[in-house]
């Protein structure tokens, strides 16, 4: 299945969005791409042997990761403007 449909129709409604808005849709996009870039990273290093580890364990080394992501969102944002 041919996704250039799709794409025309999006590209036609962004014709519509005022510039503003044009900014959030960016965005939404590199937030896509980064989660996508993410799954691919995932998808491969789950194919590797991992060690066994607690949700717990998860949780207590994400949780020392500075920022969010909505304050990503904005400081991206900001850079391009």
């Amino acid at each position: 299945m041919s996704d250039e449909p799709l794409k025309q129709d999006i590209v036609r409604e962004l014709d519509r969005l005022p510039p503003e808005r044009l900014r959030e849709v960016r965005d939404v996009v590199d937030v896509l791409g980064m989660r996508h870039a993410a799954d691919q990273g995932a998808c491969e290093s789950s194919r590797e042997e991992a060690p066994d580890v607690s949700l717990q364990e998860v949780r207590e080394c994400l949780s020392t990761i500075d920022g969010s992501m909505a304050q990503t969102i904005v400081d991206m944002r900001e850079d391009r403007v």
